[in-house]
């Protein structure tokens, strides 16, 4: 339900497992562009390659952490999120 709104514009894989989400752009936004996206909204998100340890690569895809936030944080960072990357 919560990562409804982002559907459209990233795929979206694991949900069911771990405490990391992976987004990637369906529209070719960078993993820099996402993040610097992420920071303008105060949310922290991690690069894909950064988590790869493959430095210069781009996947166009970022990590979102939820381990030991609160589901009220959870949902204020989606929100977040959601007005950076989807211009809500």
């Amino acid at each position: 339900q919560l990562l409804k709104p982002f559907r459209k514009k990233f795929y979206i894989r694991g949900e069911n497992a771990g405490t990391y989400l992976a987004l990637t752009s369906k529209e070719g936004k960078t993993e820099a562009e996402l993040i610097q996206l992420a920071e303008s909204v105060g949310v922290k998100v991690y690069g894909m390659s950064q988590h790869l340890g493959i430095e210069g690569e781009e996947y166009g895809a970022i990590l979102l952490g939820f381990g030991g936030l609160s589901l009220a944080q959870i949902r204020q960072g989606l929100n977040l999120l959601e007005k950076a990357f989807l211009n809500r």
